[in-house]
């Protein structure tokens, strides 16, 4: 997935590798279920796959709050990425009944 953000292109992908930023960053696993914790799951992706990110943290929160759908498109390619992931853990179980 890609998210423009102050005229430059961020690639965004579900990974570990976002999560061990977000458990660096904030010192505490994910859990979700909260804007804090999902804006900065979102930085961290950023981070994540994308080289020289010159993006503030403050520059990002700005950029939130001029666009809102950032955050909404982010929360619905997790979900999705969730409910996939899921389905296919539930298709290696079956399978090794």
């Amino acid at each position: 997935m890609k998210l423009t953000i102050n005229g430059r292109e961020y690639e965004i992908r579900y990974s570990l590798r976002m999560f061990f930023l977000y458990e660096t960053i904030t010192g505490e696993a994910y859990l979700g279920g909260t804007l804090y914790s999902n804006s900065v799951l979102l930085f961290s992706a950023i981070i994540a796959f994308n080289k020289d990110v010159d993006l503030t943290f403050e520059q990002f929160i700005d950029a939130l709050d001029a666009d809102e759908s950032l955050l909404t498109t982010f929360n619905e390619y997790m979900t999705k990425e969730i409910e996939n992931r899921s389905s296919h853990d539930k298709k290696k179980v079956t399978k090794a009944e």
